[in-house]
C-alpha cells in the first residue's frame, strides 16, 4: 500500500513497484545465506506472476530458481551460437492498406524446444546480463535487414524496435543505436524504438534526456501498449513522442464493448491533440478496422493483415505491393 502513492523528488514523480519474497526461519532455511536464497527465489517468483507482489517460499519456488538459472545458461549459449531469429510484423496505413512499417519481434530457435516465443524467455533476459548484448543483436539486425528492404523495394518503411528498461538505463544505448545505424546504412528516421509506459516512468528525467537526444538525431518514439501501465498522464510532457499504440486489450472488443470503445477513441483522440501517430495492435477483424478509421487512427497491425513472419516470407509480400503498384 505504501507504493502505491508516486514519490515525489525534485518536483518530479515516480511510481515505483515492488516484488517481495519472503523466506522464514526455520521453516524454510537453517542459515542466512539459504535463508536469502530462497527469498530470492520467492521473488522472481512474484516477478513471473505480473510483478509488485508478496510471494511466500515454496518448493515451486525453488523449480523456478533453477529453471531460471537454466535459461540464463541456455541464453548464453544462444547468443554466442546464433540461436537468435527476427521475424517482422507488417504495420498497416489504415487508409492506403499498404505496409509502411515493421515490427521487428524476437525468437529463439532452441535447439532441443524448438522455436520460442518471447513469452518464454524474455522476462529472465530482462533481468540478466545478457539483456544488452542481446539488444544490441537485434538493432544491429533489424537495422540491416530494414536498409536492405528499403533498397531493394524503393519505400520507406520504418522499423519498430521494443527497448527494456535495462538497454535504456544504460548510457551508451544511443551510441549503439547509432552504430546500428551507422553499419547499416538506415537513416535516423527510419526507426522508431517502442517503449513501454512502465519503462519510462522509472526515471522520467533520465529518460527524458536519452529520448530526447534520439528525437534529435531523427530516431523516433513510440509508447506501447499505451493505457495498460501508468495511471497518470503527466508523464507524456516529458518525451518527444512520435507516435502511441492502442494495446490490443482494448482492440480485441472494440465496436462490441462501449468501454473499449472509449479508450481507443480517447487513445485517437489524444495523439491527434499532441500531433503524433496512433497505431492499433491486434486487429483480427474487419469489424474492428471500420471502428479504428472511424476513430480516426493512423496505422493497424495484427494478424488481420499478418502474423509475424520470417524475412523471406516477408519479401514476397513486399514485392507483391510494388507489383501492384
Amino acid at each position: 500500500a505504501a507504493f502505491k502513492a508516486p514519490f515525489r523528488l525534485a518536483g518530479t514523480d515516480y511510481v515505483i513497484t515492488a516484488s517481495i519474497g519472503v523466506a522464514g526461519f526455520p521453516d524454510d532455511a537453517f542459515d542466512e545465506e539459504q535463508l536469502l536464497r530462497n527469498a530470492d527465489a520467492a521473488m522472481y517468483e512474484a516477478k513471473q506472476h505480473g510483478r509488485n507482489a508478496v510471494e511466500r517460499f515454496t518448493g515451486k519456488s525453488v523449480a523456478m530458481s533453477v529453471r531460471r538459472v537454466q535459461i540464463e545458461v541456455d541464453l548464453l549459449r544462444a547468443l554466442r551460437d546464433g540461436e537468435f531469429r527476427l521475424h517482422y510484423q507488417p504495420i498497416i496505413d489504415i487508409h492506403t492498406l499498404r505496409t509502411v512499417g515493421v515490427e521487428a519481434l524476437l525468437r529463439w530457435q532452441h535447439p532441443a524446444r524448438g522455436l520460442l516465443m518471447p513469452v518464454s524467455f524474455v522476462d529472465v533476459i530482462d533481468h540478466s546480463d545478457y539483456a544488452v548484448s542481446i539488444g544490441e543483436w537485434v538493432l544491429r539486425e533489424a537495422c540491416a535487414q530494414v536498409a536492405q528492404w528499403r533498397r531493394r523495394f524503393g519505400i520507406p518503411l520504418r522499423l519498430s524496435v521494443n527497448v527494456s528498461s535495462r538497454q535504456l538505463q544504460r548510457n551508451h544505448f544511443g551510441a549503439i543505436l547509432v552504430s546500428a545505424l551507422s553499419a547499416s546504412g538506415l537513416s535516423a528516421d527510419a526507426v522508431e524504438i517502442e517503449l513501454t509506459e512502465n519503462t519510462v516512468v522509472h526515471d522520467l528525467e533520465s529518460a527524458g534526456t536519452v529520448l530526447t537526444r534520439l528525437r534529435e538525431i531523427g530516431v523516433g518514439v513510440a509508447i506501447d501498449d499505451f493505457g495498460t501501465g501508468y495511471n497518470s498522464l503527466s508523464y507524456l510532457k516529458h518525451f518527444p513522442l512520435t507516435a502511441l499504440k492502442i494495446d490490443r486489450s482494448f482492440v480485441s472488443e472494440i465496436g462490441v464493448n462501449a468501454f473499449d470503445e472509449a479508450i481507443s477513441s480517447a487513445v485517437a483522440a489524444l495523439g491527434k491533440a499532441l500531433h503524433i501517430r496512433v497505431v492499433a495492435e491486434g486487429v483480427e477483424r474487419q469489424a474492428q478496422m471500420d471502428s479504428l478509421l472511424a476513430l480516426g487512427c493512423d496505422e493497424v497491425q495484427g494478424y488481420f493483415f499478418g502474423r509475424p513472419m520470417e524475412a523471406g516470407e516477408l519479401d514476397h509480400r513486399l514485392a507483391a505491393e510494388r507489383a501492384a503498384g
